[in-house]
């Protein structure tokens, strides 16, 4: 997360209501993306009072995929979920997403939530890059970009993801579906932002994910 300190604390909240009715999830891990705030401040007030949480900061702005392979790499448990932090996912979810894991039918889950609080670029951009990775690589979800998703761990080391930027979301998917990861999804809730603002460009990422995509087609079609 970056830049993000309103949404800090009540998320470390939710959680410790979370841990006290589902053992499922065991440690949350802020990763802090080189915040100009107060962020990483808050952070260290919720490991002092919340025994659950970790941290990873991050000296240098480095992107969404580089932290989530650092928190991935800090993380003990055998499933991790990955999960934005500006509270437009309720942890209470995530049980959800863990569900089919847990049953032994699934690899990789993916939260398939709602545009109804974007704006309309966004959702309609929303639509275009979904319709766009369908044509080019048969993803099995509706929702490839959604930033809530579970995977089992020993799974997730075997895909060697190289996505540092936004772009995480779908080499994950496009590799995964390459390694034969059993991929579904669930249906999950995305609700407005509760505060601060959204730190994506839209076009100059829209630029990035067409260009990363057109990248991995072109490798996919090199792969045995």
């Amino acid at each position: 997360m970056r830049d993000e300190s309103p949404n800090v604390g009540p998320i470390c909240e939710t959680f410790a209501r979370l841990l006290n009715t589902n053992p499922s999830v065991s440690e949350v891990i802020f990763i802090d993306d080189h915040s100009r705030d107060t962020t990483r401040d808050q952070i260290g007030l919720c490991t002092v009072r919340f025994s659950f949480v970790k941290s990873v900061i991050q000296n240098d702005l480095r992107g969404k995929g580089a932290a989530i392979k650092s928190g991935f790499q800090e993380a003990q448990c055998d499933v991790l979920v990955m999960m934005d932090g500006d509270q437009q996912y309720s942890p209470f979810d995530i049980p959800r997403l863990l569900g089919p894991i847990f049953a032994g039918s699934a690899d990789l889950v993916v939260g398939r939530g709602s545009n109804q609080h974007s704006s309309i670029i966004r959702r309609l951009l929303s639509r275009s890059f979904q319709a766009l990775c369908k044509c080019l690589f048969r993803l099995p979800v509706s929702s490839p970009s959604e930033g809530l998703k579970a995977i089992v761990k020993s799974k997730f080391e075997e895909l060697g993801v190289k996505a540092n930027g936004f772009d995480f979301d779908i080499e994950l998917l496009v590799k995964a579906k390459r390694h034969h990861l059993r991929i579904t999804e669930v249906p999950i809730e995305r609700r407005e932002r509760f505060a601060g603002k959204s730190k994506v460009q839209v076009f100059p990422t829209v630029a990035r994910f067409c260009y990363r995509m057109a990248q991995l087609w072109f490798s996919q079609r090199k792969w045995p």
